[in-house]
């Protein structure tokens, strides 16, 4: 704090140094923040005439060509086609650009197409002016006459127009009627008329000028004379000088205008102005000898001071008045005029307003109060008096405040805390409760508490005589408290490290979004609506009320705020310690915060707003090295992968703070934040239809109403287009279709070889085992036969032989399982006749088999199950029915496959018909079961002539097997053939 001091105190004895005369005199143009474009930042020079067209481009015509500017950059590559690099005038007619040359002609320019017109014939010399009336014809001025553009060509005008002229200086249309002056005088045609009528120069200039005739209004100079005016929305009146540029406003009560000027020492980038425009937003552009001039009005209107002020101490007073100090600013009174304040004191470090409503200015004079125009000195404590160094001490005093009993308490740096009462000062108000040294800051607050902040974490208030102490315990963490403010219920500081409020008796952070946090915070104040508003080293803070209140309520949320700067209208850097605090509000709602060289106000209830949305454009297309014309439809090379856009919004008022979004379709998921960046890139594109979209916000989030779009194409390589993708898909199929024919080879090929090791097995077991039981049934059926032998061996070698039939059967039937050649390729019909006549020629009992309609391939499954159930039934006919004649129908019809088992013998019992199944025996279970599994109506009943018949009803579905196509089957025969 010691280092601080010593900084501040050189500084201002510098400054007192420098500027002895203390006299007011507020900086040129201090109400407009300006801005120059030089060659530095690209900016051509000479700029010779300005237009802006309907896109929101500035367009600068200079000596060497034409130059279009977005707020952001200069770009020259728009005027290469030019005839002429030599520019005289420039007009923009909504979206064309209508262009004069120094050297004659005209030439026209609307989204890029440039026309350029035949002046064969026409008045020569210099272009001065283009305009249009309000009848839609468009006029132009030549140094030797006017012409006017009739269907497409220019046409001189006729003598019939009352126009004499033949040295033209310049030519402008204001509100409707064109004026034109010559070297001998002056001429304008009204609206409605079709010749012109001579007016006295005088008249002209002023109408140029658009200055009211008559009344007060008069021009303090012959300023009007000069080619170049511009009278701006607000009623000023710029004229170039010989040095610079002039503003002159004239107000009601005064016959004298306003006057202020600026030079190239004030900071005007030349000093010879040759072009004025006021664009869309407001904002006045200069072309000069060196460069571009932006003067814009900023958020926050600055007090005029002295052009020389550095740290001023302010306060304001009950009429919406300021009271203005600091160290080379003597004490003035701003209200409706600036009332210098001598008497005050010289010096001012601290400045303060008290219950009564005394303001307080200390410094090196002292301590002094001025209520109802009178001014008291009130003597120091007697600690500082002996220090017998008024200028010293006058820079250390730090804040001044009353409490609730008419105390006064001081704070002085390096010194103590004071508080007088009743003629005497006291340390720290004679209390022992109170941290040690000086308090950084003082609140007296409206309901009688008085607040003392100091290093560290610290805040005490003094309520009812009570102190309370609140530290890091109570969740403070903002570091030296330099500002606190209590509106209602509602208590708020703030520091080095941050801000907090007080919650439930604990301090709660405040974050910003983004974990933003608000540093070096020297003032705070929150409005009657709500609003939070800081006062930083970043600048100052507006947090909107519901983000005030959701962090009230959720120590966790993360306000939204908007940022205001230098760029706004702040002027210099903050102010850290003192003078402080540097944000207060006035009982007319204004907020007044004092930075480094001057203090300014804004209205938190009219905050100046650009309502200009931005019209977004996109630039160009770069792929590779390569630029792309943005042509509607373009198609790109194929295997492009990589490529950018630039766009731009020509929003002129802070181009630094125009925020963009853009999307690929096709690519992004959404709009994707851009930021202020004017670029946007894409890598691994592949090919196909492409839409580019991109949106901007002007600085006060005005958001543009339409999209710039692109649609353009990726041509594919050709094993990227849909017909290789499909070639390549027919491709694969084929592949696994080769292999599953292969599949299939290896299967038949296996299985082949297992029917073919079952046959030979089957063969054996037929010409061996079933021969030999077969001659065994014979001798036995012979021995049975014997009448040598007694009844009981016969009978034995009866039932012998008949158990050795049954093991023939039986062996067969296995024989015939095992012949099967695989269940696909089943020959039911044929292996159900071989059954059957098996049986037959074993029994004595006749079979037949009748077939009705066209085979059809079955399914294996089926197939092989059918087999079974009717093998099972053929063997129940043959051996239990005891019948003379056995028959198998089987037809194929168009619902399935209908088979039926019929015989004549004795029938099967009721009992076993109501059971459905013999006890002991599984045969019936067997086949229902079957039955079942291959979705078969299965049906056994008697008959009525006698026998028994079983039906088998197999559904087309699931039981024929599909067609295949021929080529299919072609390929399987020849896949067979080769295995085989």
């Amino acid at each position: 704090m010691i280092a601080y001091t010593i900084m501040l105190m050189l500084l201002v004895h510098a400054a007192s140094a420098a500027t002895p005369d203390q006299s007011f005199a507020a900086p040129p143009f201090a109400q407009f923040v300006h801005r120059t474009y030089t060659s530095r930042d690209g900016a051509p020079n000479p700029v010779i005439t300005l237009a802006q067209t309907r896109d929101g481009f500035l367009w600068l015509g200079t000596p060497t060509g034409l130059v279009r500017f977005d707020g952001a950059a200069f770009d020259a590559s728009v005027g290469e086609q030019l005839p002429s690099p030599n520019i005289y005038t420039l007009f923009a007619d909504d979206d064309v650009l209508w262009i004069g040359y120094a050297f004659g002609g005209i030439s026209s320019l609307h989204h890029g197409q440039l026309v350029n017109y035949d002046m064969k014939g026409l008045p020569g010399g210099s272009i001065h002016g283009i305009a249009r009336r309000p009848d839609g014809v468009l006029w132009a001025a030549a140094t030797k006459g006017l012409m006017r553009l009739v269907d497409g060509r220019w046409q001189a005008l006729g003598d019939d127009a009352g126009f004499p002229g033949h040295h033209l200086v310049w030519m402008q249309q204001v509100r409707g009627t064109l004026w034109v002056m010559d070297v001998d005088g002056a001429y304008a045609l009204d609206p409605d008329a079709s010749r012109f009528r001579p007016v006295d120069k005088d008249e002209a200039r002023r109408a140029r000028a658009q200055v009211p005739s008559g009344g007060t209004w008069q021009p303090a100079h012959n300023a009007l004379d000069y080619l170049f005016l511009l009278t701006d929305s607000a009623g000023g009146l710029w004229t170039p000088t010989d040095t610079g540029i002039e503003r002159d406003v004239w107000s009601a009560d005064q016959q004298l205008p306003q006057v202020d000027r600026m030079t190239p020492r004030d900071g005007l980038s030349g000093e010879n102005v040759s072009a004025m425009l006021q664009d869309a937003e407001g904002n006045v552009w200069l072309g000069t000898n060196g460069g571009l001039d932006q003067f814009r009005i900023g958020k926050f209107a600055p007090v005029p001071l002295s052009r020389d002020v550095m740290f001023p101490a302010f306060v304001t007073d009950g009429d919406g008045g300021l009271w203005v100090g600091g160290p080379n600013q003597g004490p003035v009174h701003i209200g409706r005029n600036v009332t210098p304040m001598p008497s005050m004191g010289t010096e001012v470090w601290c400045v303060a307003r008290d219950r009564q409503g005394g303001v307080w200015m200390a410094g090196a004079a002292g301590l002094k109060r001025w209520i109802d125009g009178r001014v008291t000195t009130l003597a120091l404590p007697d600690e500082l008096v002996k220090a017998n160094d008024p200028d010293t001490i006058g820079g250390l005093f730090q804040a001044i405040a009353m409490d609730a009993d008419g105390g006064l308490w001081l704070s002085v740096a390096k010194y103590d805390l004071y508080r007088f009462k009743d003629g005497v000062w006291t340390r720290h108000g004679g209390r022992n409760d109170l941290p040690p040294g000086p308090a950084i800051r003082l609140l007296a607050a409206g309901d009688g508490r008085l607040w003392l902040s100091y290093p560290d974490n610290q805040v005490v208030v003094i309520e009812h005589d009570v102190a309370k102490h609140y530290t890091a315990a109570d969740g403070l963490a903002v570091g030296n408290v330099q500002a606190i403010d209590v509106h209602g219920a509602h208590v708020w500081v703030a520091g080095d490290l941050g801000v907090a409020h007080l919650e439930h008796g604990r301090f709660v952070a405040l974050v910003g979004a983004g974990g933003h946090v608000f540093r070096a915070t020297t003032g705070i104040v929150e409005t009657a609506t709500g609003e939070l508003w800081l006062d930083s080293t970043a600048g100052v803070y507006r947090i909107a009320a519901d983000e005030v209140q959701r962090a009230r309520a959720d120590p966790m949320h993360a306000v939204a705020f908007e940022l205001f700067d230098a760029q706004d209208g702040l002027q210099g850097a903050s102010l850290q310690l003192r003078p402080g605090p540097t944000l207060q509000q006035g009982p007319d709602g204004r907020l007044w915060v004092a930075r480094f060289k001057g203090i300014s106000w804004i209205d938190p209830l009219h905050v100046r707003r650009n309502r200009i949305a931005p019209m977004v454009s996109i630039q160009s297309l770069h792929v590779a090295d390569a630029t792309y014309p943005l042509t509607a439809g373009l198609l790109l090379p194929k295997l492009t992968r990589n490529l950018s856009f630039d766009y731009t919004a020509p929003s002129l008022s802070q181009p630094q703070r125009v925020h963009f979004r853009y999307e690929l379709e096709g690519v992004d998921s959404g709009w994707q934040d851009a930021g202020t960046r004017r670029q946007a890139f894409y890598t691994n594109l592949g090919p196909g239809n492409y839409r580019f979209r991109v949106r901007a916000a002007n600085e006060d989030g005005v958001w543009s109403t339409q999209d710039a779009t692109f649609d353009f194409r990726i041509a594919p390589a050709f094993y990227q287009t849909w017909w290789f993708g499909v070639l390549c898909g027919c491709l694969a199929l084929a592949a696994l279709w080769l292999l599953y024919l292969l599949r299939l080879r290896q299967l038949a090929a296996r299985e082949r070889i297992r029917n073919t090791e079952r046959e030979r097995i089957a063969r054996d077991l037929h010409d061996t085992l079933l021969q030999g039981i077969q001659g065994l049934q014979l001798r036995l059926q012979t021995w049975a036969a014997d009448k040598s032998l007694e009844s009981r061996r016969r009978d034995e070698m009866d039932q012998v032989a008949m158990r050795t039939r049954d093991m023939l059967i039986d062996g067969r039937d296995r024989i015939i399982a095992l012949r099967r050649t695989g269940t696909s390729r089943i020959a039911l019909v044929a292996a159900l006749r071989a059954i059957g006549e098996d049986y037959a020629s074993m029994y004595p009992v006749r079979f037949a088999l009748h077939e009705q309609g066209e085979p059809r391939l079955l399914q294996p499954e089926v197939a092989a199950e059918a087999l079974d159930i009717l093998r099972e039934g053929l063997r129940n006919a043959f051996v239990h029915a005891a019948a003379s004649n056995i028959e198998l129908a089987v037809a194929w019809q168009a619902d399935g496959l209908h088979l039926r088992v019929g015989d004549d013998g004795r029938g099967i019992d009721e009992a076993v018909m109501c059971a459905g199944e013999r006890p002991g025996h599984w045969g019936l279970v067997g086949m229902r079961e079957r039955a079942a599994r291959i979705g078969a109506q299965f049906n056994l009943h008697r008959r009525e002539g006698g026998g028994t018949e079983l039906s088998l009803r197999l559904p087309a579905r699931g039981t024929f097997a599909a067609v295949r196509m021929r080529l299919w089957r072609q390929l399987r025969r020849t896949g067979e053939v080769q295995a085989d």
